[in-house]
C-alpha cells in the first residue's frame, strides 16, 4: 500500500504526527500481511517520500511470518 496526503501549507517536510501515523498504520496493516511501501507528502511543488528517507522500514514481524494458531483438533470451540 502507498499512503499519500497533502500539506496545504506548502511545506512538504513530514511532521512528527505524519511519522507517528505512518508507523501506526504500518504496524496495524502488518497484522494482516499488508505492507506499506511508501508514504508521500505532497504540496503544490514538492513531494517527499518516506521510503526514500528510509522511514518505511518493515515492522518487527516480517511479512508472511507464521503466526501461532492452534490447530482445529486442539482448539475447543474452534476459536481462532
Amino acid at each position: 500500500m502507498i499512503l499519500a496526503h497533502n500539506h496545504p501549507s506548502g511545506v512538504a517536510e513530514p511532521s512528527q504526527a505524519d511519522e507517528l501515523i505512518t508507523t501506526r498504520i504500518r504496524d496495524a496493516l502488518s497484522l494482516v500481511d499488508i505492507r506499506v511501501l511508501d508514504h508521500l507528502v505532497v504540496t503544490g511543488d514538492a513531494i517527499v517520500s518516506f521510503a526514500e528517507r528510509g522511514s518505511c522500514e518493515p515492522p518487527f514481524r516480517p511479512l508472511g511470518a507464521a503466526t501461532a494458531r492452534p490447530s482445529a483438533g486442539r482448539n475447543p470451540g474452534n476459536m481462532l
